[in-house]
């Protein structure tokens, strides 16, 4: 007989193989979304903060250092040119001083903000701090030849001059500030290569993982249908050949495999068939040869819980 499973008894069914191997591969193309996903929003994040931050920084650090160089250009012409207040070079240079290079400060500061090195938001605030000084100086040359007269005081050009003296204020604040937009500008390209080259690092191992994990599902894929098809198709063809066999009325030379599964149960009930037209069988033959005191053994067939009994 067939009894129900106990309580406690778990049946590898076919709708549980299937399952399995449905949520093997939903799982298998699970994990590639989320690594795609993961892998997509970090590349995401590196090309924002490129053209967000990086980007912007060394164009904007360019733009000052320009204009800290042409002030060293004009400072020099407001020393070496006797000239007066309405000069385009003087102009020019206070333009610079009091509203170009202002901007183009605060500008970067909220670039600097975003990058990652302290050190480098102290160098830049520094930085600031240094221009201020150097223009301080300038003011103070600028206080002693305002006229195209003053460039006759001796003593003016002299106190003038010294400001521009090796060893003295200009060029240490020049050298200074040179230094350190020289750091700033370096550490910001760097800053930028080190983000291409780990976009470029994600794209690989994005194409390697995905064409990896993609020829795998595929394998898997093969893997499970034929394992799925395996335990349904085999089985159904051992009862089509029974089935078979009892329609032609000849015996079953082999019992049909059960398994503890739906097609087990048919298994089991096709034998049982084939076990009660065995003793049909052999009861005719008793008869046929005149044994009408033969013993007989009816098939009876219960239905209980769904299954047979």
């Amino acid at each position: 007989m067939i009894r129900s499973a106990g309580p406690n008894t778990f049946r590898w069914g076919i709708g549980w193989r299937i399952s399995l191997g449905f949520g093997v591969f939903g799982l298998a193309v699970g994990v590639l979304f989320l690594v795609t996903s993961s892998t997509l929003a970090e590349s995401q994040r590196l090309s924002q903060h490129i053209d967000e931050v990086l980007n912007p920084s060394i164009q904007q650090l360019d733009v000052l250092d320009r204009s800290l160089g042409e002030t060293r250009i004009l400072i020099r012409h407001w020393l070496s040119v006797q000239s007066g207040a309405g000069d385009p070079e003087k102009l020019n240079l206070v333009d610079l001083m009091e509203r170009e290079i202002p901007e183009q400060v605060s500008a970067i500061e909220p670039l600097v903000r975003q990058w990652n090195d302290l050190e480098l938001q102290h160098q830049f605030d520094s930085l600031t701090t240094d221009i201020e000084h150097l223009f301080l100086v300038y003011e103070e040359v600028m206080r002693l030849l305002p006229t195209f007269q003053s460039y006759d005081d001796p003593i003016a050009m002299m106190d003038a001059e010294y400001y521009a003296l090796e060893g003295s204020s200009i060029p240490k604040f020049t050298s200074i500030i040179r230094q350190r937009m020289d750091r700033m500008t370096t550490a910001q390209t760097d800053a930028l290569s080190a983000s291409t080259n780990q976009m470029d690092k994600l794209s690989q191992q994005l194409r390697l993982y995905a064409g990896n994990v993609a020829l795998g599902i595929l394998i898997l894929g093969f893997v499970i249908a034929w394992w799925v098809t395996r335990s349904i198709v085999h089985p159904i063809g051992e009862l089509k050949r029974a089935l078979l066999y009892l329609g032609r009325g000849a015996p079953l030379d082999v019992k049909v495999k059960t398994t503890r599964d739906e097609i087990g149960e048919m298994a089991v009930a096709v034998n049982r068939l084939a076990d009660g037209i065995d003793r049909t069988r052999a009861f005719s033959m008793e008869v046929g040869q005149g044994h009408f005191d033969a013993d007989y053994e009816p098939s009876v067939r219960t239905m209980r819980s769904g299954r047979l009994s």
